[in-house]
């Protein structure tokens, strides 16, 4: 009997689950495909096709985000019918607690953040590059149509002889990892750590060619100092550098973030940003767990209490809530307030840890 019961809840949970995937996916479609046709509109060769193109090639990166919330609305539509039905009613009359028509949906949920975080967020990450580089391929085309007015503005970090740089300005030419032309620079010069400043150079061009950075026409203004003109400034440089955004996290695949990781910081960037998603994507199962998990209790007390509408606009806000607090976490792990290790771990923790004191209070507690 509990085989099948078993099976039953497993199936209706998923069908709720898809029904509320496929009206995400195509809210996000919408959404994404109007943003995508403005940003192509009036560049060459480029129509309402290529903008779908891109859209589609977001959906899985933009769907992983949302797979949290996704999985408790499609818990609540399952669980809604099954008490609307009675059906709950009928299994703890047979004797059923919680805890047993809850491990289905449990493990359905584990399955779904393991498939997403092994699976499906490689695949987000290639579909993700591919269209940086489409992107930045048409976005190129524009830029030589009218070269003589086409600039960007770039960070670039990299380890110096005196420490870590940290460069800003204005680029015409192509920028690669071992040349690049910025003009207007503004160059903060951190110690070798990469945590205090020691000077700030003001430069009319900033050249690099290969392991050498020169300097033209420089205001050095040290720490506690008056600022002094340099015409020119030559400084060494080691092997690599990291131009800030090529490599944004959500790019990456799963197993190749701590080396990201580990490349930024010797870099002279941060490296928490892409712990802050690696530790993200491990903990998404049990994130999923925690929002499935209240969204089923907040449903299963409805035939008792008749608070159907109050309960379902709890678990939303709720869901809601949890959403935000995960943002703030991951932007104080951003920032370097807190490790990512622990705005990635807090979060749906804590939310795990309430929900299983809910359901034992519902269950074993006054309230049922």
């Amino acid at each position: 009997m509990l085989h099948r019961l078993n099976k039953y809840i497993f199936l209706k949970s998923l069908s709720g689950m898809i029904i509320a995937f496929l009206g995400v996916s195509a809210s996000v479609i919408m959404v994404d495909l109007v943003e995508q046709s403005r940003a192509v509109a009036g560049i060459q060769n480029a129509n309402f096709f290529t903008a779908l193109k891109f859209t589609l090639m977001r959906l899985p990166g933009l769907t992983e985000q949302s797979i949290p919330i996704t999985a408790l609305v499609g818990t609540l539509l399952s669980f809604t019918g099954l008490s609307r039905r009675s059906e709950i009613t009928a299994m703890r009359a047979a004797g059923v607690s919680a805890w047993r028509f809850l491990a289905p949906l449990g493990w359905l949920a584990v399955f779904i953040g393991v498939a997403v975080t092994f699976f499906i967020d490689p695949i987000s990450a290639k579909l993700n590059d591919q269209y940086e580089a489409e992107k930045d391929r048409l976005s190129s085309i524009v830029q030589i149509a009218d070269a003589s007015k086409s600039t960007q503005s770039l960070w670039v970090t990299l380890p110096s002889s005196e420490g870590q740089l940290i460069i800003y300005g204005d680029s015409k030419d192509a920028v690669t990892q071992n040349s690049f032309a910025i003009s207007n620079a503004t160059i903060y010069v951190y110690d070798k750590t990469g945590l205090d400043l020691q000077k700030t150079i003001d430069a009319k061009l900033a050249i690099r060619k290969n392991k050498q950075l020169s300097i033209s026409d420089a205001y050095v203004t040290s720490t506690g100092a008056q600022s002094e003109f340099k015409p020119i400034i030559q400084m060494g440089l080691s092997d690599t550098s990291s131009i800030e955004g090529t490599r944004e996290p959500r790019i990456v695949p799963l197993w190749e973030l701590p080396a990201e990781a580990h490349l930024a910081k010797q870099n002279g960037g941060s490296p928490e940003k892409y712990w802050l998603r690696f530790y993200r994507l491990l903990m998404l199962p049990i994130n999923i767990l925690a929002m499935v998990l209240f969204a089923a209790i907040m449903s299963i007390g409805l035939d008792r209490s008749g608070g159907k509408i109050r309960s379902v606009m709890i678990a939303i806000a709720v869901g809601i809530s949890m959403y935000f607090f995960n943002e703030v976490a991951g932007l104080m792990a951003s920032s370097g307030n807190i490790p990512g290790l622990i705005a990635a771990i807090c979060p749906p923790l804590f939310a795990l840890t309430l929900t299983l004191a809910l359901i034992s209070y519902r269950e074993d507690g006054q309230v049922s």
